[in-house]
């Protein structure tokens, strides 16, 4: 058992473990830390866990990358994590920001989030690959967009995209037979189909 003591009172103080190393210069440099920062009151303190790992600038302090709030709560780029796990992108410029990424052996990925990091209320993505998405509230105003960016009702599948059709599958069949076809560009704008011959269509 290794028993690190803190005597000193003060708000924010804390104690914990450096990790240092030698760069190719043999210089030593400060790598990573654990530290517990301790709040005082009487008879009682909270304490948080914090994690500082370094960025790779030669002579940096190490930046907190991870956070255990005293009530639980665990915090990714954030020192004050609001929910259970609060992740937190300190780069604001306007670009995607993946907070979860599962990959595969063939590099593929399933990614989870938003469009934009700079927006007050950026868009939700759901993405399995570079033109596969799934739009969370895209325009604030709760809509779902399937394929696009910007749906126009409260679910939208596809585009509107000229020659695009959108199919809702309603078999395991292979032949492309069995199911329906929602059709927005061709001459039937509604088809039920159960065989090649068997279908029903609704024109405008």
């Amino acid at each position: 058992t290794v028993i690190l003591r803190n005597d000193n009172k003060t708000d924010s103080n804390y104690s914990g473990i450096d990790f240092l190393t030698l760069d190719d210069g043999d210089g030593e440099e400060h790598a990573a830390s654990i530290y517990c920062i301790s709040q005082h009151a009487t008879s009682t303190i909270k304490a948080d866990l914090a994690f500082y790992t370094q960025d790779g600038a030669s002579g940096a302090t190490p930046v907190r990358a991870m956070t255990i709030y005293s009530d639980g709560n665990v915090g990714i780029g954030t020192a004050s994590p609001a929910e259970l796990f609060h992740v937190n992108e300190a780069d604001t410029t306007a670009e995607a920001g993946v907070i979860q990424r599962l990959s595969t052996t063939s590099g593929g990925a399933f990614k989870i989030g938003v469009d934009d990091k700079s927006a007050s209320a950026p868009v939700w993505i759901i993405e399995t690959g570079s033109n596969e998405h799934l739009h969370l509230n895209p325009t604030g105003t709760g809509k779902v967009g399937i394929g696009t960016a910007a749906p126009a009702q409260l679910l939208q599948v596809g585009g509107n995209t000229s020659g695009e059709n959108v199919y809702v599958n309603c078999s395991t069949n292979t032949d492309a037979i069995t199911g329906y076809l929602w059709s927005v560009n061709g001459g039937a704008k509604w088809r039920m189909r159960n065989s090649a011959a068997d279908l029903l269509d609704i024109y405008n």
